[in-house]
């Protein structure tokens, strides 16, 4: 099967190149406070006596990291009307240290029809006064009209299933190679 095509919205265009490729259709800002775990102190202990020999441990203040949800599904399901039945959430957070988290979410969007009816009455009261040659007559004229009301809303159930992703960024020294061994020969003489 040979699957190519491009889908566009409103601004950037994506190729499609493969059968099971799938697409960012959203991307959703987040952000998390997160608390250092404690580390021993680099400066040494505290003065003997004072604790014992207990190394102080140091707590950094928290953090505000950036978490970045991206929504994934099929391309196939972006090329129909309406949401995509499965989708993907990946949740990102970079770490001090370069490393990046990822935990993936397996979400199945099932939409469904809900429809709720309700009742109202409103009421109308109609007078009127006939004037006549001879006589007076006072009409009073009382309705109740009854309409029914049809609501419709939509309800999306969630089906999640957890996977975590790991990536790490490892930085290493380049290995620096160096030309041939050069001799020297040199004579010493001795000074008397």
């Amino acid at each position: 099967m040979v699957c190519a095509t491009v889908l566009s919205d409103l601004i950037t265009s994506y190729t499609v190149t493969k059968c099971p490729q799938d697409i960012t259709f959203s991307t959703q800002l987040g952000y998390v406070l997160a608390t250092p775990t404690a580390t021993a102190n680099a400066t040494g202990r505290y003065p003997t006596g004072t604790y014992g020999n207990s190394t102080a441990l140091i707590t950094p203040g928290p953090v505000i990291k950036t978490l970045t949800t991206y929504f994934i599904a099929p391309w196939q399901q972006l090329t129909t009307a309406g949401p995509p039945e499965d989708v993907d959430l990946k949740v990102c957070a970079t770490l001090a240290n370069g490393t990046e988290n990822c935990v993936r979410e397996y979400q199945i969007w099932k939409t469904s029809l809900v429809t709720v009816n309700a009742t109202s009455t409103l009421s109308v009261n109609f007078s009127t006064t006939i004037a006549g040659p001879s006589q007076l007559i006072v009409e009073t004229f009382v309705a109740n009209i009854t309409k029914t009301l049809v609501t419709y809303s939509m309800s999306t159930t969630i089906e999640k299933e957890y996977v975590t992703e790991s990536e790490t960024t490892e930085v290493v020294s380049r290995a620096m190679s160096t030309g041939p061994t050069v001799y020297q020969t040199q004579t010493v003489k001795q000074v008397t």
